[in-house]
């Protein structure tokens, strides 16, 4: 695992996009106790997010009963290998938007609730 790695400044928007809903503040009060503000330089170093040789392969933001639409924004960040969103409430694009993934290889997406319109 890189602990320091630089993330480009657009795969840090593309991360922030994710909380930007009208729950995002209250989420990061509730459950963030590092990152997941363009103030924090290291995006290796935030809650849920793991990296290797300078890419982000992981989002784990299980048990953060985040409440969200998936940005389109994160289906740029093809080098994820694993989206864990446990008990979180994911809109109804979410899928749409992910369509990045789908030249990443294996992706291995979990996620505990998405509206029945989906």
């Amino acid at each position: 695992m890189d602990n320091s790695t630089v993330i480009s400044e657009k795969t840090k928007n593309a991360l922030l996009s994710l909380i930007q809903g009208p729950d995002g503040e209250n989420w990061k009060r509730r459950h963030v106790t590092k990152g997941w503000t363009k103030d924090s330089d290291d995006v290796c170093q935030w809650d849920g997010i793991k990296c290797s040789e300078g890419e982000i392969y992981e989002i784990n933001l299980g048990n953060t009963q985040l409440v969200a639409s998936i940005p389109e924004a994160l289906g740029t960040i093809t080098s994820i290998k694993n989206l864990y969103f446990g008990e979180s409430r994911l809109g109804t694009m979410t899928l749409l938007h992910l369509t990045g993934f789908l030249n990443a290889g294996d992706v291995f997406f979990t996620f505990s609730y998405c509206p029945p319109q989906f």
